[in-house]
C-alpha cells in the first residue's frame, strides 16, 4: 500500500492497480499450483496480501474524486460507501467458502484457481475502467 500511492502518482492509479491485480492472480495460481517450498509458499501468500489488500486501498484513493473520496473508503455515508466493504466482505467470505469447498472435496488446487477467477475479474475491470478513463 505504501508503494502503491507514489507509483499511482506517478503512473496513473489504473495503470499501477492493474499491475498490483494481476500479479496477485499470478501469485494466487503460483500459490496453489506450484510446488515451492514452505518459506517460499509463506512469502507468495504475504506478496497475495500485500497485492490485493494494497490495490483495494489504491483503487478508493485512485479512482474516486477528492469530494468523494471518504465515502469510497468506507468512511463516509451514502450509496458510494461501499468499496472498501465489499473488500472486507470478500476478506471475510472468502476464507468461509475456501473452507466449504475444501469440504466439499474439491482439491486445494482447484480452490486457488476458483480465487484466481476473482483477482482475475478485478484485474479486466481495473483496465477496462482505465480504458474509460482515457477516452473521459
Amino acid at each position: 500500500m505504501f508503494l502503491i500511492a507514489p507509483l499511482s502518482t506517478r503512473y496513473g492509479a489504473p495503470n499501477v492497480l492493474r499491475v498490483t491485480l494481476f500479479l496477485a492472480t499470478i501469485c494466487i495460481a503460483l500459490a496453489g499450483l506450484a510446488a515451492v517450498p514452505y518459506l517460499a509458499l509463506l512469502a507468495v501468500i504475504f506478496l497475495v496480501g500485500c497485492f490485493t489488500v494494497g490495490s483495494q486501498t489504491g483503487m478508493t484513493a485512485g479512482l474516486y474524486p477528492a469530494s468523494i473520496r471518504d465515502t469510497g473508503m468506507g468512511l463516509g455515508h451514502g450509496p458510494w460507501a461501499w468499496t472498501l466493504s465489499m473488500g472486507r466482505l470478500g476478506g471475510i467470505a472468502g476464507p468461509w467458502i475456501g473452507g466449504w469447498l475444501l469440504g466439499t472435496g474439491l482439491p486445494p488446487r482447484q480452490v486457488f484457481l476458483a480465487a484466481c477467477v476473482t483477482a482475475a475479474i478485478a484485474t479486466v475491470t481495473m483496465t477496462v475502467l482505465g480504458f474509460a478513463g482515457r477516452r473521459r
